[in-house]
C-alpha cells in the first residue's frame, strides 16, 4: 500500500474542502457532514486538531473509528501518528465507563422528546414570568427569580450548543434560534464568530478540552484580568486590592453590574451605528441580524429588562433591575467562583505525564484532587492512586449507570 502524503498546517489551510486532524492523521470529512449521526457537532472539528473532541464523544466499542478510516487522506507533518485504537487503549477508565453503559443498555441517543418538552415548558414559564415582572410590575417576583432565569437562558444555550436536543433537527434549530436571541451576547463564546457559521472550535469548546490551562483555556482571562476584585495570584496586583476584603461585596453586587449595563448600552449603539457603514464593511443582512438579536436580548433577558422601561416608570424599572442584578450576582457568586477555577497551585502544577489518562488530568485540574502542604510541599501525586483505584472507579460508574437506568424506567 502506498504511503499517504504529509501535510503541513499551512498546506491544509489552502485546501478547498473540510478537514480535521485526529491523532496526527488528516481526514477529509466534507462528504460525511450531512450523514453524521451526532448532527452538527462534527462541524466543530473542521479545521481543528480534534482528537479530544472525537474521543470524548465516541465509544471505543463503536464503529466510529472504522468509519473515520474511510476518510483518511494523509498525516500531519512533524507530528506523531497514533491510530484511534491506540488512543482508546490509553484510556482504561473511559473504556470501563463505555462498557458499563453498553452492558446496562442505556440509550446514547434520545428516543423521545422529553428534553425538548422540558425546554419548551421552561420557555413558556419564562415568558409568563416576563409578563408578570415587566408588564404587570410584580417587582418582588422579578427580584426573587431573575437569577434563576438568567442562569436558565445561559444553560439553555449551552445545552443547544452541545446538541442535547437532537431528536429532530428542526426542533434543535428552533430552540437554537430562541436561546440565541435571548442570550445573544454569549453566542460568540458558545457558537464562535458569526463568519464561521458554527465551524471550528468556539471558545467554549476550547475551555472544555483545556480547562484551567492558562495558555489555552479562554475562561482563564476572566480569572486573571484587571478588575476591582483580584481573584487569583496570576492577576496583576494593584494597591486597591489590599482593601478588597472590605469592598468586594458592594462592588460585585452594584458597581460591576452598573458598569456592565453601560457597556451593553454602548455596544448596542455601536451595533445600530454599523447599519450606517458602507457595504464593503460586511453584508447588511448579517448586521441587521446582529442588531435584532442584540435588541431581543436587551428587551427580554433578566439582566436588562428593556420591556419594563417601556411599561413601568423609569426609576422604578431601573431600581428593580439593579436590585435584581445585585441579587443575582450574590446568589450566583459561589457558582461562578468554584465552577471551574481552583486554588492557586494550578499554575505551578507540574506538567502532566503524557502517559496519564486524559480524564485524570481533568480531575487534577477541576476536582481539586491535588493539594499543597502548609510550606508549599506537594503531597504524593494522586495520579498513581487514581490508577490503582480503577476497580473502585468501575464500581462507582456501575452504580451511576444503574441509577440512570432506574431513573429512565421511572420516567417512561
Amino acid at each position: 500500500m502506498a504511503s499517504l502524503p504529509e501535510f503541513t498546517k499551512a498546506e491544509l489551510y489552502e485546501k478547498p474542502f473540510p478537514w480535521t486532524i485526529i491523532g496526527g492523521q488528516v481526514y477529509a470529512i466534507g462528504s460525511f457532514l450531512h450523514s453524521h449521526p451526532g448532527g452538527l457537532l462534527i462541524r466543530r472539528a473542521i479545521g481543528e486538531e480534534a482528537t479530544e473532541l472525537f474521543l470524548s464523544h465516541h465509544s471505543p466499542f463503536s464503529v466510529a473509528g472504522q468509519t473515520l478510516e474511510g476518510f483518511k487522506i494523509g498525516t500531519l507533518a512533524k507530528h506523531q501518528v497514533t491510530s484511534v485504537q491506540e488512543l482508546w487503549s490509553r484510556r482504561p477508565l473511559q473504556r470501563v465507563f463505555w462498557r458499563d453503559l453498553l452492558d446496562a443498555q442505556v440509550p446514547l441517543l434520545s428516543q423521545n422528546f422529553k428534553a425538548e418538552v422540558v425546554a419548551v415548558l421552561m420557555l413558556i414559564l419564562f415568558f409568563s414570568w416576563c409578563y408578570c415582572s415587566y408588564v404587570l410590575g410584580c417587582w418582588r417576583l422579578n427580584i426573587a427569580l431573575s437569577w434563576f432565569w438568567w442562569r436558565h437562558l445561559d444553560a439553555g444555550l449551552h445545552a443547544v450548543m452541545h446538541g442535547d436536543f437532537r431528536t429532530r433537527h428542526d426542533i434543535q434549530a428552533g430552540l437554537f434560534w430562541i436561546y440565541s436571541l435571548l442570550s445573544h451576547r454569549a453566542m460568540e463564546y458558545y457558537y464562535g464568530a458569526r463568519e464561521l457559521k458554527g465551524n471550528g472550535m468556539s471558545k467554549h469548546w476550547w475551555h472544555h478540552i483545556y480547562p484551567n490551562d492558562p495558555g489555552r483555556d479562554p475562561d482563564w482571562s476572566t480569572m486573571t484580568g484587571v478588575a476591582w476584585v483580584r481573584r487569583h495570584t496570576s492577576a496583576q496586583w494593584h494597591p486597591c486590592h489590599q482593601w478588597q476584603c472590605w469592598y468586594w461585596l458592594p462592588v460585585s453586587m452594584f458597581l460591576e453590574p452598573l458598569f456592565e449595563l453601560i457597556q451593553v448600552a454602548c455596544a448596542l449603539l455601536e451595533a445600530v451605528a454599523s447599519l450606517l457603514e458602507p457595504p464593503m464593511n460586511g453584508p447588511y443582512v448579517s448586521r441587521w441580524a446582529h442588531v435584532l438579536g442584540f435588541l431581543c436580548e436587551v428587551l427580554f433577558n433578566p439582566g436588562f429588562q428593556l420591556v419594563a422601561f417601556g411599561v413601568q416608570p423609569f426609576w422604578k424599572a431601573l431600581g428593580v433591575l439593579l436590585l435584581a442584578r445585585a441579587t443575582s450576582r450574590l446568589l450566583l457568586y459561589p457558582f461562578s467562583e468554584v465552577q471551574h477555577y481552583m486554588p492557586e497551585h494550578i499554575l505551578n502544577r507540574e506538567a502532566a505525564d503524557d502517559s496519564a489518562e486524559w480524564v485524570i488530568g481533568q480531575l487534577l485540574c477541576t476536582a481539586n484532587l491535588e493539594q499543597l502542604g502548609q510550606h508549599g510541599t506537594r503531597f504524593p501525586r494522586f495520579t498513581p492512586h487514581l490508577e490503582r483505584k480503577a476497580d473502585e472507579f468501575k464500581r462507582v460508574i456501575t452504580k451511576c449507570v444503574s441509577s440512570c437506568r432506574v431513573l429512565n424506567m421511572l420516567l417512561e
